[in-house]
């Protein structure tokens, strides 16, 4: 793993948050995910001053369901100038998606053919690492561990107040993930289109060696679905997702209810039995539905990535439209005209409604469970024969 930044900048960051409170920029960044990390790196690149305020709280979080990278995921890496790093962490080789499915039948998709290669399973602590490193590489002043606790608008610019610096910025990006806390300090509404939460752990086994499946499997079932994908490290993470409010996702928050739904699948449980993987901690909940803002950007500030519109994990599409937002919004901020933040408003929203197609046309190739609660939501009236 590479140091938090190099030397020259570890140097100017240190000596500038000593020597100074008061920081001047053109934009500030709140959030050190691969949103925020992405826009600050492809803003320095651009000569763009830019501070990122990362608060730590994601440096907790070792693994993540559906936090694969496609195939395509390359082009967009290499655009940050960090894809020969991404290829020296250990990073583990994804050849593609199987999923059960509409019927009891396997159907694999392998990446045999695409023409970016095969997909990824992410170490995330090294990824956000690297992304952060990438951004105080090209030169953003990252301020790590802090919080931004008031802020006021003076005439065009913001001044924000963190525990040991004042902040002045043009521009504020929200890249602090679901909770959009910026957003919501600007009285934006967030809209939820569901209320799908993943239950989901880590599981580890001495034989682990063995498996060599390298596919993202899925697999319906009656009230939701399985998940298993494998992670750096000999392990594989298991979830289950279904909407939070249903009784039965309640029960499966308890250890021993998890398992027997696991072991009731056609495929997952089998192998998990099969390299006798056992959980390392019991599984936790997580909220997986998808949401957007109704306004993504306002006088002087937008958001980015999941703070501006999450998605289901089913897409697999989490870091790369981190990092797709990411990448319009800096350009949006270089141009720096209102018709340039309503174009970034108008790119998220048309994507958000894409998505949302391609979501409900996945969700309804399941019939088999049609009537329960949770493919009824989800499935369209059309759709129901």
């Amino acid at each position: 793993m590479r140091p938090a930044c190099s030397r020259r900048s570890c140097m100017w960051n240190s000596e500038t948050r000593w020597m100074r409170s008061e920081i001047h920029t053109q934009v500030c960044v709140l959030g050190g995910g691969p949103a925020g990390a992405s826009v600050a790196c492809l803003l320095s690149k651009a000569g763009v001053r830019n501070v990122l305020v990362d608060d730590g709280a994601g440096r907790a979080v070792l693994w993540k369901v559906g936090e694969g990278l496609p195939p395509s995921s390359r082009r967009v890496l290499q655009m940050l100038g960090v894809w020969e790093e991404f290829l020296s962490d250990g990073h583990l080789a994804s050849f593609g998606n199987r999923s059960i499915w509409g019927s009891s039948v396997a159907v694999e998709h392998d990446f045999l053919l695409d023409p970016h290669g095969n997909g990824w399973h992410l170490d995330r602590v090294k990824f956000d690492h690297m992304m952060r490193t990438a951004a105080c590489e090209a030169g953003s002043l990252c301020l790590s561990g802090s919080r931004v606790k008031t802020f006021q608008k003076n005439e065009s610019t913001w001044q924000l107040e963190t525990d040991t610096d004042s902040i002045r910025a043009d521009v504020v990006v929200d890249a602090t993930g679901r909770t959009a806390w910026w957003a919501r300090q600007m009285g934006v509404e967030r809209a939820a289109q569901d209320q799908l939460v993943g239950i989901a752990t880590v599981v580890e086994s001495e034989e682990a060696n063995a498996d060599r499946d390298s596919f993202t499997e899925i697999e319906a079932v009656e009230n939701g679905w399985w998940y298993t994908a494998q992670v750096p490290g000999g392990k594989r993470v298991v979830a289950f997702l279904s909407d939070g409010d249903l009784p039965q996702t309640k029960a499966a928050r308890e250890a021993d209810v998890w398992r027997s739904g696991l072991a009731r699948t056609t495929r997952i449980g089998k192998l998990i039995q099969r390299y006798s993987y056992q959980l390392t901690e019991a599984p936790r909940i997580f909220i997986a539905n998808s949401s957007h803002l109704q306004q993504v950007q306002g006088a002087g500030w937008l958001a980015v990535g999941d703070a501006a519109a999450a998605y289901d994990p089913l897409s697999s599409q989490g870091i790369l439209m981190a990092i797709g937002t990411a990448i319009e919004a800096s350009h949006a901020i270089q141009e720096g005209t209102p018709a340039s933040f309503a174009a970034y408003e108008e790119f998220v929203h048309r994507t958000y409604r894409h998505y949302l197609d391609a979501r409900s046309h996945f969700y309804a190739m399941e019939q088999r469970w049609r009537t329960h609660s949770f493919w009824a939501r989800r499935i369209p009236a059309e759709g129901k024969g």
